[in-house]
């Protein structure tokens, strides 16, 4: 399950972790009330197909960032209890990003970059300090299933959109 300790400490630190060290990241630290309240809203996700839609900012204040994933899958089997592919998701977006500018916020968004980078940045954002991450899963249709997935960050600083924050914070892999 990605909403427990276990989670962080077993199937899914190993890959948050391992992202987050290749950015010069630190770990992260669990927090369980972030992880209820995550899967408060995976539960409400998953209950209504999986659209992935992030939660009122005012459920979260600043120096919060919320990364979301979704899955389904056919054949009347429900989606393995595994954050990892969300994880990965996540990280992927780092094709996308630009480490060689000057103005890491301002090129890496649109107008200028028009792919996604937010979940990419939210994983890797070096002044995070602790996490939360909740999973539900429901049935959509007779025999699909939708996983949907929820992680938050908490830092000083989440994911705050100028350029001298996201260079300090969005670090190229070593």
């Amino acid at each position: 399950m990605c909403h427990t300790r276990r989670w962080l400490h077993g199937l899914g630190r190993p890959a948050l972790h391992h992202y987050r060290a290749k950015h010069q990241a630190p770990a992260l630290v669990w927090n369980s009330s972030l992880a209820a309240e995550c899967r408060s809203w995976a539960a409400g996700l998953a209950a209504n197909g999986c659209g992935l839609v992030h939660s009122p900012k005012i459920a979260w204040p600043d120096g919060y960032s919320e990364n979301l994933y979704a899955l389904w899958m056919g054949g009347g089997a429900a989606p393995p209890a595994t954050c990892k592919p969300a994880a990965a998701a996540w990280y992927n977006e780092v094709r996308y990003y630009n480490f060689a500018t000057t103005s890491p916020f301002t090129q890496n968004w649109p107008p200028y970059n028009n792919n996604t980078v937010g979940h990419f940045t939210a994983l890797v954002w070096k002044a995070s300090g602790q996490l939360g991450c909740g999973m539900a899963t429901a049935p959509v249709m007779r025999t699909y299933y939708c996983k949907a997935v929820v992680c938050r960050y908490r830092a000083q600083s989440g994911n705050i959109a100028t350029d001298s924050f996201f260079a300090a914070n969005v670090l190229p892999p070593i």
